[in-house]
């Protein structure tokens, strides 16, 4: 199978992987960040913040890596799901507004989940994980054009 074949396939599957968890409810989406925070005992150290209000803080906060994890993944596969014939600024364009459009689109569509909130700030969050898999993957790019010569 293609690289570019099985970029697709991981770029949708992640496409599809946000899209349920964007779906799940507001108290839903705290329950499972809370408890997964629990499982890993994180614990807050963070002194300037009400102990009643630190699960919350933890659970968000884990909510935001995780984004940031996962559009790691999809700026590395939609990279590497466009045809190298492309040329690499044009990869590097199409990468990012797939990427970007994407969680435009998920925070649109998180508006209208109830218990769920959605901003332009999100989108950066995701695009910190996205712009840092694409910069990655040039790096790779350029070093793999240079060896090959």
């Amino acid at each position: 199978m293609k690289k570019t074949t099985v970029s697709r396939i991981c770029l949708v599957s992640l496409m599809i992987l946000m899209f349920i968890f964007s779906n799940q409810k507001g108290e839903t989406s705290s329950k499972v960040s809370n408890t997964i925070a629990e499982a890993m005992n994180i614990e807050s150290d963070n002194k300037w913040v009400e102990p009643s209000v630190q699960p919350l803080m933890l659970g968000l906060n884990l909510r935001k890596y995780a984004h940031i994890i996962i559009y790691f993944f999809m700026g590395v596969s939609a990279y590497y799901a466009l045809k190298e014939s492309l040329g690499l600024r044009k990869r590097v364009l199409y990468s990012f507004t797939i990427c970007y459009g994407y969680a435009v689109f998920d925070e649109i569509h998180q508006f209208f989940v109830p218990g769920r909130t959605s901003g332009i700030i999100d989108t950066f969050v995701d695009a910190v994980g996205f712009l840092i898999a694409i910069i990655i993957c040039v790096i790779l790019t350029l070093i793999w054009k240079k060896i090959r010569k």
